[in-house]
C-alpha cells in the first residue's frame, strides 16, 4: 500500500538533505467523496463512494509540486494507470482515516463539534448574503452607467439638523412641517455641527457621501424635508433647498468601468441594509434611545488602542469600566427575539456594562466615534452578525449541502489530525547504535553546500553601480564605495558584506557564482529596486557534512520515517476492517491532471 504520507529521495542543501514529510494534501483533506458531473465510481471505502467526478476535481487542485510521486522521487505521470492509482491512494487513506476517527469517537470530540458548528454558521450566512443580497445587485447596465454619470455633473445645497435620537429627529421634523423657521428648531433640536457656514446649511456633490445616505438625499424633490437619515453621525434631517451643475470628468473607458463597480458596490450595500432593516422589524428588535445614551455618557472620554510603552494592546485588566449609575442596570436597553419559535432576548445596560468590561481594546465602541457611531457598531456586533445566522437557519441554509459537507469536511480534517497525533505512535527514543547505523548508510546524503562571501554595494540607477566599479577596480576601501554610492542602509551597516549560498537564486546568485578568481569585481548587474556591483572574496566549498552537524535533522528523518511505518501498518489493518475495492475500468477512464488543468 502506498504510504498517507510519502517521503521524497533526499536533495542537496545548504544545511540536510533529508527525507521531506508530504504533508496532508489540502485539497484532498478539506472536501468530501461526492461531488456533481461524472457519477460512476472509482472506489469504495466502507460505506464511502469515491466518484470520478471528486476525483478529477481533486486532482485539479493541485499545484504541480503536490502530484503523487514514485520511488524513485520522480512526479508521476496521472495520465497513466500507476499515476492514477497512486492518487487515489491518497484519497482512499483519507477516507480510511475519517472512518476510523469517528469509529474511535472523534466526532463527538468538543473541538470538533464546536469547529462543524462554526464553519456551519459562517458558511450558511455567507450563501445566504451571496445569493439573497449579492448576486442579485451585481447588475449595472449602460442605462444605469449613463443615469450615474449624469447625476456627477450635479450639486445640491440643504437645510439640515443632526439630532442623537431619533424621536428628537421625528419631533424636530414635526414642528418644520408646520412651518416653523428651520433656524428656531435647529436652535433646538441640532445636536450636532451647524455647517461650515455656521448655518445649518451644506452642499453636496453627487458620489461623495454614504450610499443609503446619498440614495435618500439625491432623491429629495425641491424644497421636501426628508425622513430621519440614519448616519455614524446621528439622525440627519434635511431639505433640499437648490440644485445646480458640478464639472465632471470626461467619460472614457477607464472611467465607464470604476462607475460599473461604484454602481455594483452601491447596489449591494442598499440592498444589504434593506435585508438588515426587514429582519430586524421581522425579529421585533427594539433599542431604547434612553438606555443608549447612559451607556454612552458612561464610556471613558478617551481610550488608547496601544500601551504607549510597550506598544502592545491595553490589557483588559487596565481598561476603564463602563461607568452607569447602579440606578440604571436594570433599565431594558435592548430586545429581540433571534429564534422566531423561541424566548425573546432582552439586554438591560446592566448586562451590556457586563459585556464591555470583558471586551478587548478593539472591540469596545469609543466615545469619540459619537452616538452614532456607537449604535451602528452595536448594531453590527450584537444584532446584524445574529440576525445573518438566525435568516440562514430560518431559510435552511443549514441544511444546504454545500454548508453541510463543508464543515464535515472540516470536522473530519480536525479529526484526522487528531487521530494522527493520538493513534499513530510509534518509538521516539533513538539509540546511539540505531542513530550510528543510520549514519553509515546515509552520511553521503548529507553535504553542505559551497558558499560564496564577498562585498557588494547597491545603487539606485546604473550610472552610480559604473562610478562604484570604477572606484573598487581603482583600490578605494568597500566602505567609502558605500558612502559615496549606496542606497541600502542595511547593506552599509553590514559593510556590504554577503554570503551566498549554492541553492540560492536570483540575479546576485548568478553574478557572483558566474565568477572564477578571489578579488574579482562583477559588471553592475539590474537587482530589484537598483543596481548593483560585487566582489567575490572566498569560496567556501562544498563538503560532506559531519555527524554532529546532521545529528538534529537525522533524528527528525528517522522519526518521520518511524511515523511512516505505523500509519502505513494501521492503514492496512483499516483496509481489511472497513474494506476498499477499487473500479479500475472507471479510474483509467478519469482525465489526467495535464489535460483538467490545460482545460481550465
Amino acid at each position: 500500500m502506498t504510504s498517507f504520507f510519502r517521503t521524497r529521495p533526499a536533495v542537496s542543501s545548504r544545511l540536510v538533505p533529508m527525507f521531506v514529510l508530504l504533508p496532508i494534501l489540502a485539497a484532498v483533506l478539506f472536501t468530501g467523496c461526492g461531488g456533481g458531473g461524472d457519477t460512476s465510481v472509482v472506489a469504495t471505502v466502507g460505506d464511502r463512494e469515491i466518484t470520478a467526478a471528486y476525483f478529477e476535481d481533486r486532482l485539479s487542485k493541485l499545484q504541480a509540486n503536490e502530484l503523487p510521486f514514485g520511488e524513485d522521487g520522480l512526479i508521476v505521470d496521472t495520465a497513466t494507470s500507476e499515476g492514477k492509482m497512486a492518487f487515489l491512494q491518497i484519497i482512499v487513506n483519507k477516507e480510511l482515516m475519517a472512518l476510523k476517527a469517528y469509529d474511535l469517537g472523534f466526532g463527538a470530540d468538543d473541538m470538533v463539534t464546536g469547529t462543524q458548528t462554526a464553519i456551519i454558521e459562517y458558511n450558511a450566512s455567507q450563501l445566504m448574503h451571496e445569493e439573497l443580497i449579492k448576486a442579485p445587485a451585481e447588475q449595472a447596465s449602460d442605462e444605469d452607467i449613463d443615469a450615474y454619470y449624469e447625476k456627477l455633473g450635479t450639486q445640491r445645497d440643504y437645510h439640515f439638523i443632526i439630532c442623537n435620537f431619533r424621536d428628537d429627529a421625528v419631533k424636530a421634523r414635526e414642528k418644520l412641517l408646520t412651518g416653523e423657521l428651520w433656524a428656531d428648531v435647529a436652535d433646538e433640536y441640532n445636536d450636532g455641527s451647524r455647517g461650515p457656514n455656521n448655518d445649518n446649511t451644506l452642499r453636496m456633490q453627487f458620489g461623495r457621501v454614504e450610499d443609503v445616505f446619498e440614495e435618500a438625499l439625491f432623491n429629495l424633490e425641491m424644497g421636501e424635508i426628508s425622513q430621519p437619515l440614519e448616519t455614524v453621525y446621528g439622525y440627519w434631517l434635511l431639505r433640499l433647498d437648490a440644485v445646480s451643475d458640478y464639472k465632471r470628468p470626461p467619460m472614457d473607458d477607464a472611467l465607464r468601468q470604476k462607475i460599473r463597480e461604484t454602481i455594483i458596490a452601491r447596489a449591494v450595500n442598499l440592498s444589504r441594509s434593506t435585508f438588515l432593516a426587514e429582519s430586524r422589524a421581522r425579529h421585533g428588535f427594539t433599542m431604547d434611545e434612553t438606555a443608549l445614551w447612559t451607556i454612552y455618557q458612561g464610556m471613558p472620554e478617551s481610550e488608547d488602542l496601544l500601551d504607549p510603552v510597550t506598544k502592545k494592546p491595553v490589557p483588559n485588566s487596565e481598561l476603564q469600566p463602563l461607568d452607569v449609575p447602579t440606578t440604571e442596570y436594570d433599565r431594558v436597553f435592548f430586545t429581540i427575539q433571534f429564534d422566531l419559535d423561541g424566548e425573546i432576548e432582552t439586554w438591560t445596560v446592566g448586562d451590556y456594562k457586563n459585556a464591555f468590561d470583558q471586551m478587548s481594546v478593539f472591540q469596545r465602541p469609543k466615545r469619540g466615534e459619537l452616538l452614532g457611531g456607537v449604535r451602528k457598531k452595536i448594531l453590527a456586533d450584537m444584532i446584524d452578525r445574529s440576525l445573518l445566522t438566525a435568516e440562514a437557519r430560518e431559510r435552511g441554509y443549514y441544511e444546504r449541502e454545500e454548508v453541510v459537507g463543508e464543515a464535515r469536511n472540516r470536522s473530519e480534517q480536525a479529526m484526522i489530525t487528531k487521530l494522527h497525533e493520538e493513534v499513530v505512535t510509534f518509538k521516539e527514543q533513538i539509540t546511539p547504535e540505531e542513530m550510528d547505523e543510520f549514519w553509515a548508510a546515509h552520511k553521503q546524503e548529507y553535504v553542505k553546500n559551497e558558499i560564496r562571501r564577498g562585498k557588494i554595494v547597491f545603487t539606485l540607477d546604473k550610472a552610480a553601480a559604473e562610478a562604484a566599479l570604477a572606484d573598487a577596480r581603482s583600490g578605494r576601501d568597500w566602505v567609502q564605495i558605500l558612502s559615496a554610492h549606496g542606497a541600502n542602509p542595511d547593506n552599509k551597516a553590514a559593510n556590504g558584506e554577503i554570503e551566498v549560498n549554492s541553492n540560492a537564486s536570483g540575479s546576485l546568485h548568478d553574478t557572483i557564482y558566474a565568477m572564477n578568481e578571489i578579488g574579482g569585481i562583477s559588471e553592475p548587474f539590474p537587482v530589484q529596486g537598483g543596481w548593483a556591483v560585487v566582489r567575490l572574496d572566498e569560496i567556501e566549498p562544498s563538503r560532506n557534512m559531519e555527524l554532529t552537524e546532521a545529528i538534529d535533522a537525522i533524528s527528525t528523518r528517522i522519526k518521520t520515517i518511524r511515523k511512516n511505518d505505523a500509519l502505513n501498518d494501521l492503514l492496512a489493518q483499516w483496509t481489511l476492517e472497513y474494506g476498499v475495492k477499487i473500479n479500475e475500468d472507471a479510474l483509467n477512464a478519469t482525465r489526467s491532471w495535464e489535460t483538467l488543468t490545460s482545460a481550465e
